[in-house]
């Protein structure tokens, strides 16, 4: 996965919704905006649907620091993937 829309869309919006404690349009903010906050790291991880995927701590810190570039740059470097 090369980013944290990728990541929701894996995940599906409903489980990553139930699984960080938000309203289903909240996570589609954050798929638009491709970006989850660290603080939801934890329960992604643990959650049914994170566990399946294979979703780890390493993946989703490596996907963040990537991103804290302006956001030209992420966008750019997910183009060339």
């Amino acid at each position: 996965m090369k980013s944290f829309a990728e990541v929701i869309d894996r995940l599906g919006i409903g489980p990553t919704a139930e699984a960080i404690g938000l309203k289903d349009s909240h996570v589609r903010t954050l798929k638009a905006r491709d970006s989850i906050p660290p603080a939801y790291f934890e329960a992604l991880v643990v959650s049914d649907a994170g566990k399946k995927l294979g979703l780890t701590y390493e993946l989703l810190h490596q996907l963040y620091r990537g991103c804290r570039r302006p956001k030209t740059a992420c966008a750019e470097r997910r183009l060339s993937a």
